[in-house]
């Protein structure tokens, strides 16, 4: 299901390889739905600048921006501010919702962002899990360094073989259309494109046998090195 509205955010679920990945990114009718139906409070200070840039809009006669007047400017620049928090609160609250529902279905919460210190490499150079379990893996694409960046799992001892791969894309003009994931039946699991601030999440029961599932990042980039070990015991 893809929730795709312009302004707010959008919960976009879609079919992976063995589990169901979870999209946190812009554009959600939910949350233009939330902003419509929040109290009169909290909603009529934007509501009105955003009247008074729709009326100087209408006085300017669609004239191309930079001919509205900067008032109208700078009051159309916080209505933005203030739709990317509605952004940030409506995407924070699905992963507190999801995280509530694994506790009750008994799933394991896992979660990765890009380290605070290096954005190049993941927060945590391993997770650990038990083998045949259900998790649900948040990746939080927030970093100093914004950047589109993607989640894989692999199957033990491949990460080199998959990289490869990965790195011969390089060269294909199609290689963001296919979200720089390669094609390669080593891949368990992964996300779409991940834009800057957007926290993706994958649910999925783990293989039944234990071992070191490599993670990595396969977006060209800083981050292309990002990679870690899922370990998975008995």
């Amino acid at each position: 299901m893809d929730f795709d509205e312009n302004p707010q955010v959008a919960l976009n679920i879609a079919s992976g390889i063995g589990g169901t990945i979870i999209r946190f990114g812009p554009n959600a009718s939910a949350a233009r739905s939330w902003f419509n139906k929040a109290p009169a409070a909290a909603t009529q200070p934007t509501k009105a600048l955003a009247a008074k840039v729709d009326t100087a809009q209408r006085k300017s006669k669609f004239l191309p921006l930079q001919r509205i007047s900067l008032q109208a400017r700078q009051q159309q620049t916080l209505i933005t501010r203030t739709q990317m928090k509605i952004r940030t609160l409506f995407a924070t609250t699905c992963a507190i919702a999801l995280c509530n529902a694994a506790v009750l279905a008994a799933e394991t919460v896992l979660m990765l962002k890009p380290d605070p210190s290096n954005p190049g490499i993941f927060d945590k150079k391993s997770l650990t899990a038990k083998a045949g379990t259900k998790v649900l893996i948040f990746f939080q694409n927030q970093s100093a360094i914004p950047q589109e960046r993607n989640f894989l799992i692999l199957k033990p001892g491949t990460k080199d073989r998959v990289s490869a791969l990965a790195n011969a894309m390089l060269s294909d003009p199609n290689a963001r259309a296919k979200k720089y994931i390669p094609k390669s039946a080593d891949i368990i699991i992964h996300t779409d494109i991940l834009e800057p601030e957007i926290t993706g999440a994958m649910r999925f029961t783990l293989p039944a046998e234990a071992g070191d599932y490599p993670y990595l990042c396969t977006v060209p980039g800083p981050s292309f090195l990002m990679n870690g070990i899922l370990r998975v015991t008995k």
